[in-house]
């Protein structure tokens, strides 16, 4: 089932979590034979927990790890909270728009422990095509 998305709207609804690397910079994940998703934590610890688990595995092996298969073994060093990787807090709404206009789809995380299982809800989102004409205007810079 497709997310539609027709306009941003702000209601007041519980805060979700991504992790990002820069400011311009947000995990995806591409699963097999899907459009890439942001990762979209519904608690802030457990996006804190896998932005640590993250670091440590980069820190220990020298490599991100692989998290396009779903499961995930995290090497992982100890360190108790991620120190370059952020924690971003977004409106629900607002992240569906950013996304969809930017061709990404989203998995909810509800929760993620220590496991290495990654599951969550796979969303497709879905635009009114006006609205990707919108937003490429915007990063092409073409004005009317």
């Amino acid at each position: 089932m497709a997310t539609l998305v027709k306009q941003q709207t702000a209601l007041n609804k519980p805060k979700v979590y991504t992790l990002t690397l820069h400011p311009n910079t947000i995990l995806v994940v591409t699963p097999p034979e899907k459009r890439t998703a942001v990762l979209s934590f519904k608690q802030k610890k457990c996006a804190i927990e896998f932005g640590r688990l993250i670091e440590s595995h980069k820190a220990l092996t020298k490599e991100w790890p692989n998290l396009s298969k779903g499961k995930i073994r995290f090497y992982d060093d100890g360190r108790k909270n991620p120190t370059f990787v952020d924690i971003m807090e977004w409106d629900p709404d607002e992240l569906v728009y950013e996304c969809g206009v930017r061709y990404m789809n989203i998995i909810d995380i509800e929760c993620f422990s220590n496991n290495s299982k990654l599951s969550g809800k796979y969303k497709d989102i879905d635009m009114e095509p006006f609205m990707f004409k919108e937003y490429l205007d915007y990063i092409w810079n073409i004005t009317p």
